[in-house]
């Protein structure tokens, strides 16, 4: 029997290469044909002339295999990490003295052109590496799945229609990002200070809102559509105790661009704010009207505490038992209105100077109503349709009245249902419906 020893060892040597045998020496090794040498270095790893480590495996093995090598090479340092976490990266970069800077620079994206690419898993080394790569270069650089490829850009956009202002910008501090505000977090101010909280940036619809001719809109979607975060969002932008604020709360957002170029004017309105589901529903229509009466002397309580000192007072104290009136939330309205609009034309110099008026913000406009609207029980709900004299009535025909130069200049409401608008707020028809623009 003729044994062919020299190719027995040749055979022997390239089943070792291409499994578990592998070089650690960085100096100059005999390699059969079949075998590449490829110098590695882990992401961000410095002085890379030291900090190299060689490689020898089979040409016709896979990417994913020299995972494997260099899970092993690298233990116990990668000893809790699966091998197909790591991503490669194939290059050729001199050991020279610059390499430390070039390295630096260096992009990890696929980008041929500029010397740098991923190889993936499945395919051979063979199809990276043709020829016998250079000696003294990194070959292929590791990238632990801890390390973040540098951000070449702050925000994405994802266009989510095809007209040009419907889009959304994810903003986030990449550093700091922990989760994304939930149900509970509707002030505007509180994610825009939280640096661990991202924002999907929706300013560009200040510019879009400030550009209809109609001053009273209605907007309409289902719960948990963000509505109270838009309505904190006008609030932050058009208020007036906000204004120094503005480069602050708006830097960097969509409407910023806008601000600059003078489309649109941060800090003109004295906001009035209505939040209708905070109201404490009752079976008892007359328990009902008592608690949406006390809601909005609320709202206009706070209105008081925010603006007493633009509206020429001390303390709100003064505003509150003066102008308040428990058991008449529309008399309490009326006089509001009133001062402001009293206080609006005799400014002049005045921190109010450039304010045009009150922009009213209603949330949930319809949920006192939609309490009512029970199929099997329609005596509430008509009483509440008929009754001329309802507190929800009266309330809307008195902003519908106040209307007009420095009173109430604008208005948005929010709400579900655009039922309830015609049905029970007394005619209240100069609204525009929004929710499909």
């Amino acid at each position: 029997m003729v044994v062919y020893t020299n190719a027995i060892r040749q055979l022997i040597k390239y089943f070792l290469a291409g499994t578990n045998n592998q070089t650690r020496s960085y100096a100059k090794k005999n390699i059969s044909m079949a075998d590449i040498e490829l110098n590695c270095l882990l992401h961000g790893a410095t002085p890379a002339t030291d900090r190299v480590f060689p490689v020898v495996i089979a040409r016709s093995r896979t990417v994913g295999t020299l995972k494997e090598l260099i899970k092993q090479e690298k233990h116990p340092e990668f000893a809790d990490l699966a091998a197909d976490k790591l991503t490669l990266w194939g290059t050729s970069i001199p050991l020279d003295n610059n390499a430390d800077n070039t390295l630096k620079q260096l992009v990890l994206r696929d980008n041929e052109a500029k010397g740098i690419q991923k190889l993936l898993p499945a395919k051979r080394l063979s199809s990276y590496f043709s020829d016998e790569p250079a000696e003294e270069h990194v070959h292929v650089i590791v990238q632990p799945p801890s390390v973040e490829e540098p951000a070449v850009k702050k925000r994405r956009i994802v266009q989510i229609a095809p007209l040009d202002y419907r889009e959304a910008t994810l903003v986030l501090n990449s550093a700091k990002f922990r989760a994304f505000p939930t149900n509970d977090k509707s002030d505007f101010g509180q994610i825009r200070a939280d640096p661990e909280l991202a924002y999907f940036d929706r300013t560009n619809y200040l510019s879009v809102l400030g550009s209809f001719k109609e001053n009273v809109l209605l907007f309409l979607r289902p719960r948990r559509f963000g509505k109270s975060l838009t309505l904190s969002m006008l609030a932050h932008f058009h208020g007036v105790e906000h204004k120094k604020r503005c480069d602050e709360l708006f830097q960097d957002l969509a409407v910023d661009k806008d601000v600059k170029a003078g489309k649109v004017t941060p800090g003109q309105y004295l906001i009035l704010s209505f939040n209708f589901a905070k109201i404490n529903h009752s079976s008892n229509f007359e328990i009902a009207e008592v608690a949406l009466n006390d809601m909005i002397n609320a709202s206009i309580k706070q209105f008081y505490r925010t603006y007493a000192s633009y509206l020429g007072r001390d303390t709100d104290e003064e505003l509150i038992q003066k102008l308040i009136k428990p058991n008449n939330a529309i008399y309490s309205l009326t006089e509001c209105i009133r001062v402001v609009q009293k206080t609006l034309r005799g400014v002049h110099n005045h921190l109010l100077a450039d304010v045009k008026g009150v922009y009213l913000l209603a949330d949930e406009y319809d949920a006192f109503c939609n309490e009512y609207l029970d199929p099997d029980d329609n005596s509430i709900r008509d009483a509440l349709r008929m009754n001329k004299q309802s507190l929800l009535k009266c309330f809307w025909a008195c902003v519908k009245d106040s209307m007009g130069s420095q009173q109430i200049e604008k208005c948005f409401i929010t709400g579900v249902s655009p039922l309830s608008m015609t049905d029970h707020t007394s005619g209240f028809n100069i609204a525009t419906n929004v929710s499909f623009k």
